[in-house]
């Protein structure tokens, strides 16, 4: 990293936001595991093969992988005060699957699930579904 760019990267604490890696390959690394859409996540299951449903809704579930945006739904649901930061430190947790975000790509998606404010988790968390205009309009 250039002298310039590390004193800014430095100014800026980027460290708490960016990870810097010596080689791409550790960066792609850093992603974790590619795993095909399509594979099966049940043991014993060919990919493709339709799923007989003899097991549990609860044993299915553990063993489903999650979106993100699924994720970040059920921890706002268990904890509607988490801020950004502790929703991204639980996210990083191994039983979340060990999920890395940046700060910016989880404010990104909260703003898409319109989670973006406490009053907003609190209230999916309540049942209420968040609407787009929220405040009271004048009449």
């Amino acid at each position: 990293m250039a002298a310039d760019v590390k004193e800014v990267f430095d100014l800026l604490e980027f460290e708490n936001i960016l990870q810097a890696y010596t080689d791409a390959d550790l960066a792609v690394a850093s992603f974790g595991p590619i795993v095909p859409a399509n594979t099966s996540t049940i043991p014993g299951a060919v990919a493709g093969a339709p799923h007989s449903g003899t097991e549990s809704h609860g044993s299915q579930r553990s063993e489903t992988v999650l979106s993100d945006e699924d994720l970040v739904r059920e921890i706002v649901r268990q904890h509607p005060d988490y801020g950004l930061m502790r929703i991204q430190k639980d996210l990083r947790k191994p039983e979340r699957g060990g999920r890395e975000m940046n700060p910016v790509q989880l404010y990104v998606l909260l703003r898409k699930l319109e989670l973006d404010t406490r009053e907003r988790r609190e209230a999916f968390a309540k049942g209420d579904a968040p609407t787009a205009s929220s405040s009271p309009t004048r009449s």
